[in-house]
């Protein structure tokens, strides 16, 4: 499993290197740096997914402005609109979104399900597979309304309906464990493969001085134009949090153990 650290504007120079990026859509015509940064890492040819802000502003960046960011900085892939719990609306801008998206942009399409309860977002998948997307994304809110197994449970019910579909864990609820047992189901294969996961924890427990194994996730909003984290708890929680995707928690002594 990939991951993708999101990371204010200041910290971004930490995960240059990496081969996984998540890019906000909404920064990026406020913030020169960050459009430059993400803008450089898809020339390198590394793979960035375009989100669509919707968790961020409350409402996704209209497709034709997802497109025509994502053409302009070359990302892989752009995340459809989606209505958070409202799968029928949902449906219905992905289905728009689609047409207008497979004529004008040659990269990845990823659908978002929606749905208020665990069993309203399974059917929305199951309808949402049989749309012209090449990437499944699985919200970590699954986790709120499904408990901490929500978004495990959904990959077991979809099964192989996801065959040829890839596979995107979108944000990280409350510690990597739950990472780490999807990592470890999928290794097994009981599950599908999942091709990565983004998250901005490494920076919520280091803008508290917290290693993420010290207790529970911080509460509040990134501030992408913050200065406010510690830079090397901010590097040990990025390994930490990377190590989760596929092998467990470590401390801060580098063992691996489970919560």
């Amino acid at each position: 499993m990939q991951v993708a650290t999101i990371l204010p504007t200041a910290y971004l120079d930490l995960i240059k290197d990496r081969p996984y990026h998540m890019a906000l859509a909404h920064l990026l015509g406020k913030d020169t740096d960050y459009a430059t940064f993400y803008t450089d890492r898809a020339r390198e040819g590394k793979f960035v997914i375009l989100d669509n802000g919707v968790i961020e502003t409350g409402k996704p960046m209209h497709i034709e402005r997802v497109v025509e960011i994502a053409c302009h900085m070359g990302a892989q892939e752009i995340i459809l609109p989606d209505v958070i719990e409202d799968a029928n609306a949902t449906l219905d801008a992905a289905c728009e979104a689609i047409e207008y998206a497979r004529k004008h942009y040659d990269g990845k399409l990823m659908g978002v399900p929606q749905g208020e309860t665990l069993n309203d977002w399974i059917d929305c998948a199951r309808h949402m597979l049989e749309l012209d997307v090449d990437t499944i994304g699985i919200p970590k809110r699954l986790t709120k309304i499904g408990g901490r197994d929500g978004r495990l449970g959904a990959l077991f019910d979809l099964g192989w309906l996801l065959r040829g579909r890839e596979v995107h864990l979108l944000g990280c609820w409350e510690n990597p464990i739950e990472c780490t047992m999807i990592a470890r189901a999928a290794q097994t294969k009981l599950i599908v493969p999942i091709r990565g996961v983004d998250s901005a924890i490494p920076y919520v427990y280091a803008r508290e001085s917290m290693l993420i194994s010290h207790g529970p996730r911080p509460s509040g909003a990134v501030d992408f134009s913050a200065h406010d984290a510690d830079r090397d708890i901010l590097v040990r929680n990025i390994q930490i949090w990377e190590d989760s995707a596929e092998f467990g928690v470590k401390d801060e002594n580098g063992l691996v153990r489970l919560q």
